[in-house]
């Protein structure tokens, strides 16, 4: 899924800067362009088509980059929080650290707690109406 998602993100600025420099390059206005390309590459270019083509392909950039966007944050937090859980354990471990955490008995107990209310953060973030789950 990994590589799938960081292909899929990172679609969207290649389409995005390809139309942006074939605007900014205002190539179909260069007199005599058409000519030279035909001369030296061997086609006839259609510019109005290569508009329209790059147009579509950046707005399906745009599609995938927003589509990735949650499975990215979502992956971001659970590596903070599977990184929070072994530095808190660690701790325990080694510094002998009372077993008790905040407002319960058990110095791990909050943890669950903590993840689910950055998961509902995240989908709150990105618009989905994923239920907050509770301990």
């Amino acid at each position: 899924m990994g590589p799938v998602t960081i292909a899929v993100d990172s679609y969207g600025p290649v389409t995005d800067n390809a139309q942006s420099i074939f605007e900014l390059s205002q190539v179909e206005t260069t007199p005599g362009v058409a000519q030279e390309i035909e001369k030296q590459f061997g086609f006839k270019p259609d510019f109005e088509k290569g508009k329209h083509f790059l147009e579509d392909n950046d707005g399906a950039g745009n599609t995938f980059k927003a589509t990735a966007k949650p499975v990215l944050i979502a992956t971001a937090v659970a590596g903070a929080t599977t990184m929070l859980f072994s530095i808190i354990l660690t701790l325990q471990k080694f510094y002998a650290l009372p077993e008790q955490g905040p407002g319960s008995s058990s110095s791990t107990s909050w943890i669950p707690t903590y993840s689910s209310g950055c998961s509902w953060a995240v989908a709150r973030s990105t618009g989905s109406r994923a239920p907050r789950c509770r301990p």
